[in-house]
């Protein structure tokens, strides 16, 4: 245990009281604004420190600031960095903290000291590219779970119509470009995704994601809870909610993700960024009763006409598996007319109580696209998917299709910009039937045998799929 007490015995009890009071005044400034640090840090600490609870502190910090990673080394006391043995620079260099030369989101040369900095994430601004070692930890946890049972499987189709396997087919250096894809269930597919791009292909696509990412933990859990993906229940620990909410935002805004808006999507194309959007926002994402790979995109083209404008590539994608990894038994209208034939209680209870909390404050998470969306139906509604049970995950396919090359005369046609859109939203139908068509060939689309194979080969090595 910390031996702090021992300070007793080396300076008299006024001026130990008054550097605690001193720590104590620093500390109630100080951890409130955690959470406002928006830099990359790197905790380590001293299992065996003495004096101080530097273990505990150090995993407390890992999970205040936003973008942290802790390591507490064993065997290390309370001067770690001065004992024998520790070299910052390899310490640095096995976290993939040490950075010798910046890679850039929109693939031109860092020219500035701050690129890629606090100030970019959430933001616009081409942002520093994860090394490759931050990678592998980032992918630890949630997407290597999602990874490791769903086993992504990923085809692109080349200039010449060409159907190959990986990401080959995506014209990264025609930048900019736009890819533009079906959401699939609770958007589960999107996080392995991203992390294949830049594993594969060496770039960052930007996610405009729905407001609600950046809105805050209380508001982002109240939108999961209300949504079905977290409890009711008030027995869960609120503070490790919050905690894993803020988790889930940092990780977004540190891979690229911005507030959708058309002024970021303008600003990122302008950037000659990577940029990736999902038509049918939240609505598609929380889909309902009956709508299992249903495209549910607005009307209006307005980002076929954005695209053109700067003369960006568009791709196409769609992507299977995620919207089976439920079975819906009933709407949410359904859901409200079974809850009116019982009896009501003389009082509500702590889920209710809950459930309303969370339906005010979903209600003022601001809208994402204003006016682009306002032909369709509930469009941003949070919490009706209705009542669902889960089934095991199935294998994902993805499947990038010709891209469409544009240019800025076509931002001056709004019926050829129309015209392309239901173009763009065909060839996403069309990449669903071929995924739901092709993927019966593939020997491992169950999850079991997938399993099987991949542990017999130390999961260092995928399952086969279908040939393209």
């Amino acid at each position: 245990a910390p031996q702090l007490g021992a300070l007793r015995l080396v300076l008299p009890p006024e001026t130990l009281a008054w550097r605690l009071q001193l720590l104590q005044q620093g500390s109630t400034w100080l951890t409130p604004r955690l959470k406002d640090i928006q830099q990359r840090v790197l905790v380590l600490a001293g299992q065996q420190d003495l004096l101080i609870p530097s273990k505990d502190e150090a995993q407390r910090l890992g999970k205040a600031l936003p973008r942290a990673r802790t390591r507490v080394m064993a065997d290390r006391g309370h001067a770690l960095l001065q004992e024998a043995g520790v070299d910052l620079y390899q310490l640095l260099e096995a976290e993939g903290f040490y950075i010798s030369q910046r890679c850039m989101s929109h693939g031109r040369p860092s020219t500035n000291a701050s690129d890629g900095g606090a100030a970019s994430f959430g933001k616009t601004h081409p942002i520093q590219l994860p090394t490759a070692r931050e990678l592998q930890l980032d992918s630890e946890g949630l997407v290597s779970t999602i990874k490791r049972l769903t086993s992504p499987v990923y085809y692109s189709t080349t200039a010449d119509g060409q159907v190959v396997r990986g990401l080959g087919g995506v014209p990264v250096p025609q930048r900019p470009v736009l890819l533009v894809g079906n959401h699939q269930f609770f958007a589960g597919d999107m996080y392995p995704m991203i992390n294949q791009f830049v594993d594969e292909l060496g770039v960052l696509p930007r996610g405009l994601a729905h407001p609600v990412v950046f809105a805050g933990p209380e508001a982002l859990t109240a939108a999961g809870r209300s949504s079905g993906m977290r409890e009711d229940g008030s027995s869960r620990d609120k503070k490790d909610e919050g905690a894993g909410a803020a988790q889930f935002s940092s990780l977004l805004s540190t891979y690229g993700a911005v507030p959708v808006s058309g002024k970021n999507m303008h600003q990122l194309l302008a950037n000659g960024e990577i940029v990736l959007l999902y038509p049918g926002g939240a609505r598609e994402a929380f889909k309902r009763k009956g709508e299992t790979y249903k495209i549910l995109w607005p009307g209006k083209a307005e980002f076929v006409r954005m695209a053109a404008k700067f003369g960006a590539t568009i791709v196409p994608f769609a992507a299977i598996g995620c919207d089976e990894a439920v079975t819906h038994h009933l709407t949410a209208d359904e859901v409200e007319q079974l809850q009116k034939l019982l009896a009501p209680l003389p009082f509500k209870l702590p889920w209710q109580q809950q459930r309303e909390v969370d339906a005010e404050r979903v209600r003022r998470i601001p809208a994402a696209r204003v006016g682009v969306n306002a032909t369709m139906e509930d469009v941003e509604a949070f919490g009706k998917p209705g009542f669902f049970t889960p089934n095991l995950p199935q294998r994902t396919y993805f499947i990038f299709r010709q891209p469409i090359r544009t240019s800025p005369e076509l931002a001056q046609d709004r019926a050829g910009c129309q015209a392309l859109y239901a173009t763009i939203q065909q060839e996403v139908q069309d990449g669903l039937a071929y995924l739901l068509r092709m993927r019966e060939a593939d020997p491992y689309k169950q999850l079991l045998p997938r399993l099987v194979y991949e542990a017999t080969w130390g999961g260092k090595r995928q399952a086969p799929s279908f040939e393209p």
